[in-house]
């Protein structure tokens, strides 16, 4: 018995990614035939006054661009109102100092232009994001980039004390803007940055300038920030919220970055507020003007899940929209961000 039910098992584990590819297949060509049909999608009524984004995280899987002439149309008639790109190696970076990080099947500057101009035709605003403190492992895995790393075994984090790393990031940011001649706002990421003030180069300056790594964090995000300001003084900055839930409202008072960056508070949970609290929210609203939040239309439940669990993201949407209906009238929420990864 117990070897028949191990049989049953294995032949599980080889059918379900079949199953889930011609499904894939499936709903693409369902895509297609919509398209060519223009068959009308009815989308609720919801009374929600902000814009709606789609967040694009290309690090796996990333779409060719043929796909996005069906794709865009697709989400704008369901009233997506723009598209945050994070394209992480995808990008077709160039340069002595950043020619090795694009992946082998990155796009082409023309195809970035392409995917700017499909978004344009779809009334599809383009926010491109890119990594500046966490998150940077496409950068960081490579043998070339290996110095910057906080922490010499794990390519997640850079060090924001090297000399190099602002250089590095700044020429990043320089070409992503560069490519999207009709964004006004890009996203620096900075979310779940797990190593702060481990390098002997950091805890160096921490000791030195009597630094927390909280301070440390903020400083970092200052000197990108400011970067960007000073010679894009045009471009809006967003950056994701979940490093600063644990600084103290009166060091993020202090700190100026209300005037330099957008919070985008990001939670996957079904029951967002029994997750942060209404602390969290009262917080910000007393040190930014605008803040933006983000859902999760699937995903974010586990890295062994083969299944979206619909529930779960469902609950997810309905719970930032009661957030979004106590909030609205106490601070400016220009727009929602969900998670399409």
């Amino acid at each position: 018995m117990k070897e028949q039910l191990l049989l049953l098992q294995k032949k599980a584990l080889y059918l379900l990614p079949l199953a889930l590819f011609v499904y894939t297949w499936y709903l693409y060509f369902s895509l297609i035939k919509a398209e060519k049909q223009n068959e009308k999608i009815e989308v609720p009524n919801l009374v929600f006054e902000a814009k709606r984004f789609v967040h694009l995280d290309l690090k796996g899987a990333p779409p060719k661009v043929s796909y996005y002439k069906h794709l865009f149309p697709f989400l704008a008639k369901l009233g997506t109102n723009g598209l945050l790109i994070e394209y992480e190696d995808m990008f077709p970076y160039s340069g002595d100092t950043l020619k090795h990080i694009p992946a082998e099947n990155a796009y082409t500057l023309q195809e970035i232009a392409t995917i700017n101009s499909l978004a344009e035709e779809n009334n599809l605003t383009v926010i491109p994001l890119v990594q500046t403190f966490g998150h940077l492992e496409f950068l960081l895995k490579l043998k070339k980039f290996k110095f910057l790393r906080e922490v010499p075994k794990y390519p997640q984090v850079i060090c924001p004390t090297h000399n190099m790393t602002l250089h590095i990031l700044s020429e990043m940011l320089r070409q992503v803007i560069q490519a999207h001649p009709k964004s006004t706002m890009i996203h620096i990421g900075a979310d779940e940055v797990y190593h702060i003030g481990e390098c002997d180069r950091c805890k160096l300056d921490m000791y030195n300038h009597k630094l927390t790594n909280q301070q440390l964090f903020i400083r970092h995000i200052k000197r990108i920030a400011s970067h960007i300001k000073l010679r894009y003084p045009h471009i809006k900055i967003l950056m994701w919220d979940d490093e600063f839930r644990n600084i103290p409202i009166e060091e993020l008072q202090n700190s100026g970055l209300n005037a330099l960056v957008e919070l985008v508070i990001w939670k996957y949970a079904s029951n967002v507020l029994s997750e942060v609290g209404f602390e969290l929210f009262n917080k910000y609203a007393d040190i930014f003007k605008t803040l933006w939040f983000a859902s999760a239309f699937k995903g974010a439940t586990g890295s062994n899940k083969y299944l979206t669990s619909i529930e779960h993201h469902v609950s997810n949407h309905e719970s930032w929209m009661e957030i979004y209906k106590r909030y609205k009238a106490k601070i400016w929420l220009p727009a929602t961000i969900n998670n399409y990864r």
